[in-house]
């Protein structure tokens, strides 16, 4: 039966571990995560977020009835594009 206890002990301990690398994953989610994407902050929302390595990373802004592709990195922004409805609509990303 002493065996058993040690499983049972065992099996907690292994347990807990997960769930405070599950609370650990979800603070860092939280913090590197986008807090307007998909919201509308007024004029200004940004409809998608695409990282490109740690510190660079695309974004598709709409500022009022415009919508801009940006390059962000650690010590810049660009505006690289302007985008048009067309380019945004669902059969532009079909292959044809």
């Amino acid at each position: 039966m002493g065996d058993m206890g040690g499983y049972v002990l065992r099996a907690i301990v292994a347990l807990l571990a997960l769930a405070a690398l599950a609370v650990i994953a979800w603070v860092v989610a939280r913090r590197y995560s986008s807090p307007s994407l998909g919201r509308d902050a007024g004029h200004l929302s940004v409809l998608e977020v695409l990282p490109l390595s740690v510190s660079a990373r695309l974004l598709l802004v709409r500022a009022g009835k415009r919508v801009f592709l940006l390059s962000l990195t650690g010590q810049s922004a660009s505006v690289l594009a302007e985008l048009t409805p067309d380019d945004l609509s669902d059969d532009a990303h079909a292959d044809t």
